[in-house]
């Protein structure tokens, strides 16, 4: 037997205290063999994480004296809160040490001294409060860890690790389609309630989601993605520099989940700030879809149910080719989570409810403006929903219920929970976190968040009075495969899963709304799900959520993905229903017991399969075995470098870029004269490789510095230099975003070359001046 490790805030006063110092002293002494040259990177490295990860929020549960939340709960908050105190502390030593004449107060030595501080002074208080109380006795066997369901999920992120470097090393991509095939049966597993213990669904979950978040973070050894360069640009501005500037006006800039936590957790853990985007952040996700599948799980009662729940949220592949690639609403995310389940949680003290609520509003306030925005309207709609649910006096919602825990279509009396009004729909709260996000995106983004969001609201009042279900305005979630796939079979399938798996959705919804599902869902969380469902609906065609997610840097896939956190059950919901009703048809010649019977055995499981397959098609696996395009940034590499045609190239270098890419513009950076003007053909917005690793990005003007290279480019002014990409020298193509995204052959631009010399070449990548 071995104490339990997720109730270490609650060990005997001098273990826990023993268990701190001893952590304490290995980061210590890993920073010491490191100053002095002795890497120790498989041991050093481990432990910092776990201390960066869990010890500051495990002394903060301490001194809030919550021990007798679960080991998910405790898990979640120590995570929540160990990031909190991270970003903190980094704001807290680059405001004040500026004034003690520390010049470079975002870097090692302030840092971990600060954070020291911080551990040994709530360790002297727990320790003088506490003395040699014992609070939780709880211990495990060893034999639970090394038990074959647990070894068998081991393998799962293992797969992803092996399978992404493999491909990355050999363009081979057979590991990472043997992930897939496990991860789906791993799903069917647990839908027909074998091998996997319901006890370890909640591992089962993280495996899965950190495994999905690798299978495409760690594809290429940089940094991969669209806006992640531009979150790379200001977290390495501030590792360059020492500190924080709040005053340049550019919105990423007031985010303190990129531009503190990622260089303090780098400074730290002296992991380089390319692998805290490409790790750090997707374990700080994983960690908090347990949360989800405790709060599913309180809410559905039913630990398959709210496992699949969260599947089918992680399952999409808007999740692990988009969302893992966003640092600031990976963090944001977990903020979020973190709030829901203090919503819905009836057993804390309020008074730390306060506490632990306006902690984490605040760091969703400043992880992400977008999904802070959207969190306080869902909070002012809740409230005011609430308050008109309270004036009508209705306190049930009906009569009749889907009941979860049969899988059968079993209906009886019963009525939505009734609680008092958390501490998250308290009217004060409310007003509190509009107030500092209003303020805090005034005075650190120059205003420019604001701006945003009146833009927004111009423009949703000016498409509603013109284009308001106009079928050519609007943009469609992307649940299925793109169009241009030409596999006719492949792609009806994929078509009619997706649209299924909406059904399902949109019948779990209607479930709610005819007041028929058991047991009842807690009144917050039952009125954030109401507000959510028409955000779901017009996501089929939003003519006007466009502007309002553009301007929140949510598109229409991510605002859906946001969604999901209230509404991922009344798909499992729905679909588990219709096959109860399909079952219940089929067998209602046999007697009740044996119909019953074969309910509680099939629906789940049946929906598990349907889910499996669903999960199937959304990774593009079918597609790369018929060997045609799959638009998979991680599985089709290689048949894009080998097969692709241009615009499908030019799709992966965007995505994913070239080593060489990578090294011309670092080189340019370190030999160009400064503020000399650069000419480039386009990935997006942006020159990708320009602005992260060659740290070459006006803030204020994108295009200020590097100026579009196409053929309306008349002449190359003399001292300039011509920045080349492996798609313009290898592929000979170039491209542009202006006036709208195209394609063009090099040809067009070669004589403008003709006067400058080349300075530098890799084979791939060209610089001329």
């Amino acid at each position: 037997m071995i104490a339990n490790p997720f109730q270490m805030h609650g060990w005997e006063t001098r273990r826990f205290l023993s268990a701190v110092f001893t952590i304490q002293l290995i980061v210590w002494a890993f920073h010491y063999l490191d100053n002095i040259y002795i890497i120790t990177p498989f041991i050093g490295f481990p432990i910092c994480l776990f201390y960066l990860l869990f010890i500051p929020g495990f002394i903060i549960l301490r001194v809030l004296k919550l021990y007798s939340i679960s080991n998910i709960e405790t898990v979640l908050y120590s995570v929540g809160l160990s990031i909190t105190t991270l970003m903190f502390i980094g704001l807290l030593a680059n405001t004040l040490y500026p004034y003690l004449n520390v010049s470079n107060p975002i870097s090692l030595s302030p840092l971990i001294t600060t954070l020291t501080i911080f551990v040994l002074g709530s360790c002297a208080f727990i320790y003088v409060r506490d003395k040699d109380s014992s609070i939780v006795n709880s211990s495990f066997h060893i034999k639970t860890i090394l038990s074959p369901p647990v070894l068998f999920l081991c393998l799962i992120p293992l797969l992803s690790i092996l399978g992404t470097q493999y491909n990355n090393m050999y363009q081979t991509n057979i590991i990472l389609m043997i992930l897939v095939v496990v991860i789906a049966i791993t799903i069917i597993l647990v839908g027909l309630g074998k091998f996997i213990h319901k006890n370890q669904y909640p591992f089962a979950i993280f495996v899965i989601a950190l495994s999905l978040l690798f299978f495409r973070s760690l594809i290429s050894s940089y940094i991969t993605g669209y806006d992640i360069h531009e979150e790379y640009y200001f977290a390495n501005l501030t590792t360059i520099e020492g500190s924080w500037d709040p005053g340049i006006p550019h919105i990423v800039n007031s985010l303190l989940s990129i531009t503190i936590l990622a260089p303090t957790v780098s400074a730290i853990s002296g992991i380089e700030l390319t692998w805290i985007f490409k790790i750090f952040y997707p374990l700080v996700f994983a960690f908090s879809t347990v949360g989800l599948f405790h709060i599913f799980k309180k809410q559905t009662n039913d630990e398959r149910i709210a496992f699949l729940a969260c599947f089918f949220l992680l399952g999409l592949s808007r999740f692990y080719h988009d969302i893992a690639l966003l640092p600031r609403q990976l963090v944001a995310s977990l903020f979020l989570i973190c709030l829901i389940s203090l919503t819905i949680d009836k057993n804390m003290g309020m008074n730390k409810k306060n506490i632990l609520t306006i902690a984490f509003g605040i760091l969703l306030i400043v992880s992400h403006y977008g999904l802070a925005f959207v969190f306080i309207l869902l909070l002012v709609f809740s409230k005011l929903l609430v308050f008109i649910y309270n004036k009508l006096k209705s306190t049930r919602i009906g009569s009749h219920r889907f009941t979860i825990q049969e899988h059968h279509s079993h209906i009886t009396n019963s009525s939505i929970t009734k609680s008092n009004c958390s501490t998250v729909l308290n009217l004060g709260f409310i007003i509190f976190f509009v107030c500092f996000a209003l303020a805090w995106f005034t005075y650190v983004s120059g205003g420019k968040v604001i701006d945003a969001q009146a833009f927004a609201i111009d423009r949703v009042f000016s498409n509603m009075s013109t284009d308001f279900l106009h079928p050519s305005v609007g943009e469609r979630v992307e649940t299925s495969i793109d169009e241009s796939f030409t596999i006719s079979i492949i792609k009806g399938i994929n078509e009619v899963l997706s649209f299924s798996i909406q059904l399902c959705l949109i019948f779990g919804l209607f479930l709610l709304a005819r007041r028929s599902i058991k047991p009842p869902f807690e009144r917050e969380f039952a009125v954030f799900a109401i507000l959510c469902s028409p955000v779901f609906l017009l996501t089929v065609a939003p003519p006007f959520l466009v502007p309002i997610s553009t301007a929140l840097s949510l598109d229409i896939g991510r605002l859906y993905h946001i969604m999901l956190f209230f509404l991922s059950p009344f798909c499992i919901i729905g679909g588990v229903a219709f096959i109860s009703l399909l079952v219940r048809k089929r067998h209602r010649k046999v007697s009740s017991d044996a119909a019953n019977h074969l309910g509680r055995l099939s629906t789940i499981g049946y929906f598990s399969l349907f889910l499996a397959l669903f999960f199937v098609f959304q990774t593009r696996l079918p597609w790369e075995l018929t060997g045609s395009y799959s638009g998979s940034t991680s599985l089709g590499q290689a048949w894009i470098k080998e097969n692709g045609d241009v615009q499908q190239k030019a799709a992966l270098y965007s995505a994913v870029t070239p080593k060489q890419d990578i090294t011309s513009a670092i080189w340019l950076q370190e030999h160009k004269e400064e503020n000399s003007k650069i000419y480039a053909t386009y990935d997006d917005a942006q020159v990708h490789p320009l602005t992260s690793y060659g740290m070459i990005y006006n803030p204020t003007i994108p295009v200020d510095l590097v100026i579009p290279l196409s053929p309306f480019t008349s002449k190359l002014n003399k001292g300039r230099y011509v920045y080349l990409q492996s798609l313009n020298v290898v592929d000979s193509t170039g491209s542009d975003i202006y006036p709208e995204q195209y394609y063009y052959d090099m040809s067009k631009v070669s004589h403008l070359l003709k006067k400058h010399n080349r300075i530098y070449t890799n084979t791939s990548s060209e610089i001329y001046r």
